[in-house]
């Protein structure tokens, strides 16, 4: 485009133009999903440059993410060239402020040579902070250290304000590592990232930088300004005081991180703040049909104190979107896999084309494993894939040690975990006793600990060592014998209570222990469902299955046909043909911890959830909820998510578990239910023909209450008698 060229703004609705041809003053735009908030953000920037001549230099652009940032400065410069594109100040608020403050270190007083701290880099501080002070590192972890320090930085404490407000030892001690961590930084000339904010908002707030400042910027532009946080606010509100031209993007119903400090509550400032500014809605959607945005819309109807608004589409008429009871989370996986296999549907419900969106990390694990057997490529957006996390990694391998002692690597990976004494030197004695004797390393370490019961020489391991492999072993050998009497859950479960796996985690990884904790309870879930097998042959079935998705996921590289699966938390910016929302249950969705808080605006955040994940899809929506799962925990009856009661059937075509059960072949077999209470009406009766997915057709002989469920007893025609758990044995009847 030349600059003699008018910027067409012909394809632009009446709001949208409204917004980009707004003038001078405040302007505040309310933009929902797939409104087209990038194409008015980047068409209000050409055009103060193209028809009202505003130098691009002097328009400052922020995004949240780099990925945003490179997407904008492409449509920028198709719109306005290559070099105006350029010249703008362009880019996250980290990178902006690292832009002022190479322009005008001195005023920051900073030195003009001053480096950026990554967070490897950081934590290398915060481990010799920790050393000079002689404090214990398996107390003080340099992760969360700096995650505590961080979150005080950015309320704009200092570390004397954080020692004078302590209440506890450890906040004192951190504030002591902290103040170290700042004495080494400001020596080396090195800032970290949150310092970059800090220092960029006291160079702005600085009487000679703010005159500079003030005046270089003609117009302020922010997006997804529901996320901003109070310091960023400030940052904000300081690069655009000389002006007072300030647009800001952005959605409440969208406002899902008020853990950061983010939040709606923003937007309300900002308007306080700007009494004389202009606010337009952006309500036309351009990316969901109609039926999908009347679900979202009947979600958020009853969401209280939210000003009403109501997404419309311009998309053609689609199909309804759908809630499916299934009968618990392994229908829920198969559910999905059988979507993408159905032939009918494989035009428009191609891998790449799908996302699946859960609240919880654990949820992903029936998902991945149904995607596995269908031979369906996935990916996983910001985690590991289930098997593959790191507390799930360390209990597999202590059942790998429990059934076979001679592993090396497991026994490598967990002698330590939780932390018993065992040092390096202990462990290399012990490495090299075991490949000079041609021992396992858990003969080595029988040895070590008893070393008056053989003639042969012992490894030598210090005495803490020798305690540390004791209780070690006393672990393993228990466990062996567990799963030799009981079912393999139980066995399971005793290695997580004796190793205390709850306080290690909420030790090493506070901040994010509560899904770890509920990886760990998914995990147990999965070895409940062996419990109808014979005692000491459940863990070779356990161990196998695993051994075998994990090898099977491995041929599977993240090409360009896999299913993307997510959090809904990870889901902002992304847009897909077709989007499973599953786990739509009070419990999950809203979750439980937000429920027991019984704080209105957690449970309401939970909505804006649900909401957020709803108008990610396009043209397809699929809601699911279970009757049982054992997500997190044993299998429980569960309730359909509160805030899809809300919505009214004649949007949604809702089925019932009747109609996907497992396998199509059982589509018209009526699934038993668990026991509610004393009533056994739902659940198998004597002299019953019936159907287990792995051990074939039977007949029921017995059927005992157990536990708030039911212990039924089964002739199997090929196995012989089995005790199955009513809730976990997903008989049919034949």
């Amino acid at each position: 485009m030349t600059r003699n060229e008018q910027l067409d703004l012909s394809q632009l609705n009446p709001e949208q133009h409204a917004a980009v041809t707004h003038g001078a003053g405040p302007l505040l735009i309310v933009a929902g999903p797939g409104s087209g908030k990038t194409r008015v953000i980047t068409h209000r920037i050409a055009w103060l440059i193209r028809e009202q001549g505003v130098d691009p230099g002097r328009i400052l652009a922020v995004t949240f993410t780099r990925r945003a940032a490179h997407e904008m400065q492409g449509r920028l410069t198709h719109l306005v060239g290559g070099l105006p594109a350029q010249q703008m100040w362009l880019g996250t608020f980290h990178h902006l402020c690292v832009r002022m403050l190479r322009m005008r270190p001195m005023l920051a007083e900073i030195p003009n040579r001053f480096t950026i701290l990554d967070q490897d880099d950081q934590r290398q501080v915060v481990r010799r902070a920790t050393a000079n002070l002689r404090l214990d590192p398996r107390v003080f972890l340099p992760k969360e250290t700096l995650k505590e320090i961080s979150s005080h930085k950015r309320l704009r404490l200092t570390p004397t304000m954080f020692a004078d407000q302590a209440q506890t030892e450890y906040d004192s001690t951190v504030a002591r590592i902290w103040e170290a961590y700042e004495a080494e930084n400001h020596a080396a000339g090195a800032l970290d990232f949150d310092d970059v904010l800090i220092v960029g908002y006291r160079l702005l707030a600085g009487p000679a930088s703010a005159r500079l400042f003030h005046k270089k910027f003609l117009h302020t532009l922010v997006d997804e300004f529901q996320d901003v946080d109070d310091l960023q606010y400030d940052l904000m509100r300081g690069w655009s005081a000389g002006s007072g031209n300030v647009t800001v993007v952005g959605d409440p119903d969208q406002a899902i991180y008020s853990w950061r400090g983010a939040g709606a509550h923003m937007i309300d400032q900002f308007r306080e703040d700007h009494t004389t500014l202009t606010e337009i809605e952006l309500n036309t959607n351009y990316r969901s049909t109609q039926q999908i945005l009347d679900v979202a819309n009947a979600v958020m109807l009853s969401s209280p104190g939210r000003k009403p608004r109501e997404l419309t589409a311009i998309s053609p008429p689609g199909e309804k979107p759908r809630l499916d009871q299934l009968r618990n989370e392994g229908d829920e996986a198969r559910y999905i896999a059988d979507q993408i296999l159905m032939p009918e549907n494989s035009a428009s419900h191609r891998p790449s084309e799908i996302l699946v969106l859960y609240r919880t990390h654990a949820q992903s694990r029936p998902v991945e494993e149904a995607l596995i057997r269908a031979s369906v490529s996935y990916r996983i957006i910001g985690a590991p894939r289930f098997y593959e996390r790191e507390e799930i990694r360390d209990l597999i391998a202590y059942l790998r040690l429990v059934w076979n002692p001679a592993e090396h690597a497991a026994f490598l990976r967990i002698v330590n975990t939780p932390r018993r004494g065992v040092g390096k030197r202990s462990l290399l004695a012990l490495t090299q006793w075991a490949a000079e004797h041609d021992r396992s390393l858990m003969e080595a370490a029988r040895f070590a600990i008893d070393r008056d019961a053989s003639s042969v020489s012992p490894p030598t391991v210090s005495r803490r060592a020798a305690n540390g492999l004791r209780r070690f072993l006393d672990v393993i050998d228990q466990a062996r014998e567990i799963q030799e009497r009981q079912p393999l859950d139980a066995a399971l479960k005793y290695i997580i209570d004796e190793i205390r796996v709850h306080e290690h985690i909420l030790h090493l990884h506070p901040s994010d222990a509560n899904d770890r904790w509920e990886n760990i309870q998914e995990l147990l879930s999965v070895a409940a469902r062996y419990a109808d097998m014979p005692p000491g042959t459940s863990l070779e079935a356990f161990l196998t299955d695993i051994a075998l998705f994990t090898e099977v996921r491995e041929g599977q590289p993240d090409e360009v046909e896999s299913v993307t699966l997510a959090t809904i938390h990870r889901a902002k910016g992304l847009e897909f043909p077709a989007v499973f929302v599953i786990g739509c249950e009070d419990g999950l969705l809203p979750h439980s911890r937000s429920i027991a808080e019984d704080k209105t605006d957690r449970v309401e955040e939970e909505r804006r959830l649900l909401y957020v994940a709803i108008t990610r899809a396009e043209r397809f929506l699929y809601l699911t909820h279970t009757l049982i799962r054992a997500n997190a925990g044993p299998a429980r009856i569960r309730e359909p998510s509160s805030f899809l009661t809300e919505v009214p059937d004649t949007v949604l075509t809702i089925t019932t578990s009747n109609a996907h059960s497992v396998g199509s072949e059982m589509a018209s077999r009526r699934p038993f239910q668990p026991m509610r209470g004393d009533d056994q009406s739902d659940v198998a009766r004597p002299g019953d023909q019936v159907t287990h997915q792995a051990f074939g057709n039977g007949v029921v002989l017995a059927v005992k209450p157990l536990d708030g469920d039911a212990e039924i007893i089964v002739q199997f025609e090929t196995v012989g008698m089995k005790h199955l758990r009513a809730s976990l044995a997903l008989l049919q009847k034949s």
